[in-house]
């Protein structure tokens, strides 16, 4: 009887249990859900949303723009008078106190915080000063790679005074025939007209 029974025990057990799985514990092991982080463990994870709420506003853009030109920092006072000429679109020697003062008090109030607290910039209020900040380059990406180039007066100006050299003598020869006579004030006055406003564009660019 006895043996019976443990014959019956040996065929239901099937020998000693098998041992249960254990999770690997590899440090080299890919999260479960299959996804690997970017980041550097001392990194802050930066979201693309982030990004975009600092990029969405043309004035935040434009503080990120100008301290990039200036090699990296600039004071408050700088910033604000270069952001109020483009808003105002005239030159900085142009722009009054209350243009800049609106421009002044909303990076101070606003704007530079906000930029501080994402690191998009390293914003001193105590010195004030501006200097990029360590995530400026999740943003740089989004950024124009440079500002239109102004246009070369000179170069023009030396084209227009070209083109009158060997059309003004031209329209003279021609002037002897009865219809050189009628074009000849028609070039002068084109050749002229060109050459007079390319120099005051010239001059105004320099203001």
């Amino acid at each position: 009887m006895i043996s019976t029974i443990q014959s019956l025990l040996r065929t239901d057990t099937g020998g000693p249990p098998s041992p249960e799985p254990v999770a690997s514990t590899d440090e080299n092991d890919h999260p479960a859900d299959g996804r690997e982080s970017d980041a550097d463990p001392g990194e802050r994870p930066f979201e693309i949303d982030q990004v975009f709420e600092i990029l969405k506003n043309e004035r935040r853009r434009r503080v990120l723009d100008h301290i990039q030109e200036a090699d990296g920092q600039l004071t408050l006072g700088d910033l604000a008078e270069r952001i109020a000429a483009e808003e105002c679109e005239k030159p900085i020697s142009q722009i009054n106190s209350q243009e800049r003062k609106r421009v002044y008090v909303g990076l101070y109030q606003c704007h530079l915080p906000k930029m501080d607290d994402i690191d998009a910039i390293e914003y001193d209020k105590a010195r004030g000063t501006i200097a990029l900040g360590e995530a400026f380059a999740h943003f740089e990406r989004y950024l124009p790679d440079e500002r239109p180039a102004d246009p070369d007066w000179h170069t023009y100006l030396h084209g227009v005074s070209v083109l009158g050299l060997v059309t003004i003598p031209l329209v003279a020869v021609l002037g002897a025939t009865t219809t050189g006579a009628i074009w000849q004030p028609v070039v002068a006055l084109t050749v002229a007209t060109a050459f007079a406003v390319g120099a005051a564009l010239a001059v105004l660019a320099t203001y």
